[in-house]
């Protein structure tokens, strides 16, 4: 159970850093910026972990008392990183999808039809949004008129990929 609670916390820690942070816009809002953020907090855990485990005789973090819990704890934490940042995809502010949730949740039992959430949100508002995020990420850039992928963005698309033939789905292969 130590070895849960302190990966959670060790998860909750730089969550709540990045809440605070957006919040006071310290930084643009880019998921790379979220990584860093965590990458930046979880870089000090060795150092915590040793001051904790060395000085307190009771510590105040719930830390296991071994190299192996701890590095579970991390692992717990850590692989917690890809599924926040997949449902913060889902939840941005300019997010389409939250758009049309917001509209249907306004509307009620009475509903919201096809062409109400055309006017919200249609297909290029999809795109643009979209469009800006990608560029804003470096997966794409903008070449004139046209776009192309970037090394980031190819190496983000193959790992779609490689998920996508792992699953034997034909969502990502265009």
């Amino acid at each position: 159970m130590r070895i849960l609670i302190s990966g959670l916390l060790l998860f909750l820690i730089p969550f709540f850093v990045h809440v605070i942070v957006w919040r006071t816009r310290l930084l643009r809002r880019r998921k790379k910026n979220i990584v860093l953020i965590f990458l930046a907090l979880w870089s000090a855990f060795p150092i915590f972990y040793i001051v904790l485990t060395r000085t307190a005789s009771e510590p105040i973090f719930p830390l296991p008392g071994d190299s192996p819990g701890a590095i579970h704890s991390f692992l717990i934490a850590a692989l917690m990183l890809p599924v926040y940042l997949s449902v913060y995809t889902a939840v941005e502010l300019d997010s389409v999808s939250s758009l049309i949730l917001l509209l249907a949740e306004k509307a009620g039992s009475a509903g919201v039809s096809r062409d109400e959430l055309l006017v919200v949100a249609n297909d290029e508002d999809c795109i643009v949004s979209r469009l800006k995020e990608l560029l804003e990420s470096g997966l794409l850039r903008r070449d004139g008129e046209v776009f192309a992928i970037t090394r980031a963005g190819k190496t983000f698309h193959d790992f779609f990929l490689l998920i996508d033939r792992l699953f034997k789905t034909q969502g990502a292969r265009g």
